[in-house]
């Protein structure tokens, strides 16, 4: 089984942490994302692709100096950075269409664990979700019956908490591809939500609720991982 990992962008609003580093080599609790990303994988995660960007270099050098011999790594430069969803769309050569081969899609800055992970993939279809107690900038989700994702709106102006916020770990298949990436008006970014909103129409994704109040933001979501038990 395949994982796709989007370690492209620079992490802006993580000021001079990222200055001369990726967001994804930052480090939390003495490991940078990457390495924590790479040790929840399961063990049939067997080939990753990793989608570069800001300083893809550094990515590269640690990615295959500690997980080169563990893992099967591609890796894909991407230039515009703004265009998350485009990122996703960059690995579709690895996936052909008519398979309806089954990936995960993880953020570059998501610290998943092992459970939160064992969890999504006990669904055919799956998303990792967090429930967030402060009004901050994401993905809502709406759920229905049995935890099925209905609805995910982007928010860029905060939503009002406490609400469920989609997570950076995604189960879905070859199908994705098929998907059109739309602009957010107010970001002028084209995020991921664009296309996964129109994959959730089309199949039933279903939340994992992860860790409430997970996510690394600005240098003070790192500061507050760090002493997070």
């Amino acid at each position: 089984m395949k994982a796709v990992i989007l370690a492209a962008g620079r992490g802006r609003r993580m000021g001079y942490l990222t200055k001369d580093l990726p967001k994804p080599l930052l480090k939390v609790r003495g490991k940078t994302l990457l390495d924590h990303i790479f040790e929840s994988l399961p063990k049939n995660i067997n080939e990753v692709i990793v989608v570069i960007g800001y300083k893809g270099d550094q990515i590269r050098l640690h990615l295959e100096k500690y997980y080169g011999t563990k893992k099967l790594l591609h890796f894909i430069h991407v230039k515009e950075l703004h265009k998350i969803a485009q990122s996703v769309l960059a690995v579709s050569k690895f996936f052909p269409e008519s398979t309806k081969e089954r990936f995960l899609i993880i953020y570059g800055d998501e610290l998943p664990n092992r459970i939160e992970m064992k969890q999504c993939l006990a669904h055919r279809y799956s998303w990792l979700c967090h429930q967030i107690n402060k009004s901050i900038s994401a993905g809502a989700v709406k759920l229905g019956k049995n935890k099925r994702i209905l609805e995910v709106k982007e928010k860029r102006m905060g939503n009002k908490p406490p609400f469920l916020a989609a997570g950076g770990v995604m189960l879905v298949d070859s199908d994705i591809f098929g998907y059109k990436p739309r602009l957010h008006k107010s970001s002028k970014e084209y995020h991921v939500t664009s296309i996964m909103g129109q994959f959730i129409k089309d199949h039933q994704v279903y939340a994992v609720v992860g860790r409430p109040d997970w996510y690394l933001t600005s240098s003070k979501d790192i500061d507050r991982a760090n002493k997070t038990p």
